[in-house]
């Protein structure tokens, strides 16, 4: 009997399965301690969501040669979470 498996991949970027969001901030505030960039004020966190990658990396006052090692760290600490 063969049977075949079949895998399910589901994306949910709008955070109706899991609400990221949170944990997300805080990651984002301490990388933010670590590569000396500016972080997100609670005032400013439902403007910034309107903002694409490159508009909110500019916001931050990111570094783009830093982007590397932060995104590498980001996904350490989301693992961690």
């Amino acid at each position: 009997m063969n049977r075949k498996q079949s895998f399910h991949l589901i994306f949910d970027f709008d955070g109706t399965l899991v609400d990221s969001f949170d944990v997300a901030l805080q990651i984002v505030q301490r990388l933010a301690d670590e590569f000396h960039f500016r972080k997100i004020s609670t005032d400013e966190i439902n403007q910034l969501k309107n903002l694409t990658s490159r508009e909110l990396i500019r916001h931050l006052n990111i570094p783009l040669y830093k982007l590397p090692w932060l995104l590498h760290h980001a996904r350490t600490y989301m693992r961690m979470e």
